[in-house]
């Protein structure tokens, strides 16, 4: 059975969204002096690839640990919308290609290859000028009223919009945004798969970074 990690590694090297507490780790005890090891994590709630829950933009809107478990563990399709050039705007027809898979599953992973090709960039460029979502090309899919909406991006708003319309359409129509997966390419073309994407079993969680992975083949379902 075929299984890859979606998931971007947490590391005292890792990139935090601009803005946003850098990551830190440090040992409190180590093997050789104290015969076992413990470290101190500090890292923001939408480090790496992260869950956001309505919380994250509005007052009163629910949190990650209100969902029941069977919305992180689901059938998933993928979308694969080609190579975008940085900072591009996908728009609704883009994704009205790809109807038929909206139509037909409620978790979706948009596949935007920016993960492969913002190897090239630097950590700025990987963040100010990743791919986005419209309005319009949110508030469709909101319309579709999918479960999780996955991205290969960090983002589905413009880097710099304080406004956050992709999110603010998504969360309001109660679609889950998993944020930030990696080895989209990996995953079959055009068939279902099994996604299972686990936020931290925080409280209050209007976000949590999340260890995401796919698996299909005989016998799964």
């Amino acid at each position: 059975m075929p299984i890859v990690d979606l998931s971007h590694e947490i590391s005292s090297v890792s990139p935090p969204y601009p803005g946003d507490p850098v990551v830190e780790m440090r040992n409190v005890f180590d093997v050789p002096q104290h015969g076992f090891r413990v470290r101190a994590l500090s890292f923001g709630s939408h480090q790496g690839t992260h869950f956001d829950a309505p919380a994250h933009v509005f007052e009163g809107g629910k949190f990650l640990e209100e969902y029941p478990l069977e919305r992180f563990d689901a059938t998933a399709r993928k979308v694969d919308l080609g190579t975008l050039r940085p900072q591009e705007c996908v728009g609704v027809e883009r994704l009205r290609t790809h109807e038929r898979a909206f139509d037909t599953c409620d978790h979706i992973l948009l596949w935007t290859h920016w993960a492969e090709s913002a190897e090239s960039f630097s950590l700025s460029e990987y963040f100010r000028s990743s791919p986005f979502l419209s309005r319009e090309a949110a508030e469709w899919i909101a319309s579709k009223k999918i479960a999780l909406l996955g991205l290969d991006i960090p983002s589905p708003d413009a880097f710099g919009d304080e406004n956050l319309p992709s999110h603010r359409a998504l969360l309001e129509a109660d679609t889950l945004l998993l944020e930030n997966l990696c080895r989209l390419g990996e995953l079959p073309e055009g068939d279902f798969f099994r996604l299972t994407a686990l936020p931290l079993p925080l409280a209050h969680a209007e976000g949590s970074p999340a260890r995401a992975i796919a698996r299909w083949g005989a016998f799964l379902y």
